[in-house]
This record gives C-alpha cells, structure tokens and sequence, in this order.
C-alpha cells in the first residue's frame, strides 16, 4: 500500500470545513491515517511509507484519548422525549428519549411538563432490557402511568 502526505492533507482539507460547520470543534478532532486492509496504524505502527511522515497516535491510542462526556447527574431531571406511545394491553403512555440531565428510577413519582402533572414511572428499558434507574447519558424508555397520550400532545 502506498502512503501519500499530500493525500492525506488532501482528506484534512475537504473534511475539516465539514466538520467544524456540523459543530465539531477544530481542536478535539483528531486525523488518523490507518488501512483496515493492511492493519496499519490501527493497534501499532509498523515500519512503513507511513513512519516517514507520521509521528501521531494509532487508531486505537486516538480512541483510548478521547474524553468522556460530562454527565449531569446533580442537576433536576430533564428528558428530551423523541416519542410516545401506548403499549399494547396496559394503562401506561410510554415516552421514549434521552436523559440529559439527572436520574429517573423505577416507582419515581416525576413533573412531566408542560402541564405540571406528577405522573409514576412504572418501568424503564434500555436496550429492550429491563432497568430499575437511568442517569444522565442514557436513552431509556419510560413506561408512565396517571397521565393521558393526549396531554403530551
């Protein structure tokens, strides 16, 4: 395989632009050059074209770098809802979304809003799995109960 500097500042020219007007931040994106046909660059750098113009991390090292997410787990509960249904055969509306911020647990009594209604948490899934909490991070589906599909509208 053949490595091309000029290639690859070619792909970090047409990329960047892209990225940084999707809301990446220039400074946390990382290029790495790697072939998933050879192996290289991916788990080590072998002897190769590569090591004569690239000095940087591996795949691996730039994924092992990364930093995690700051989750909100002080702050009041705030689900941003991306659907709601009624399961068949039971009384709850179920919503579906990601926690943003806080933590939601099985039997929690939570203000829904707009409405300021207090409904129940009857049972949460992520992952088709059963779960007794959620945190922050998380996309769970929540099963309601005291509360019509009509209010969340």
């Amino acid at each position: 395989m053949k490595w091309s500097q000029e290639r690859f500042n070619e792909i970090i020219g047409k990329l960047l632009p892209f990225l940084k007007q999707t809301g990446f931040k220039e400074k946390s994106v990382t290029f790495v050059p790697c072939s998933g046909l050879t192996g290289e660059n991916l788990l080590e750098r072998k002897v190769s074209e590569l090591s004569a113009w690239y000095s940087g991390l591996t795949l691996i090292q730039a994924i092992d770098s990364l930093q995690l997410p700051e989750r909100s787990m002080e702050k009041p509960l705030r689900i941003s809802i991306s659907d709601v249904f009624k399961a068949p055969g039971t009384n709850a509306i179920s919503v579906t979304g990601r926690v943003e911020a806080g933590y939601v647990s099985k039997d929690d009594q939570v203000l829904l809003m707009p409405g300021n209604e207090i409904v129940t948490v009857k049972s949460l899934e992520m992952h088709e799995q059963s779960m007794k909490s959620a945190m922050a991070g998380d996309t769970v589906t929540i099963a309601l109960t005291g509360i019509e599909k009509e209010h969340l509208g």
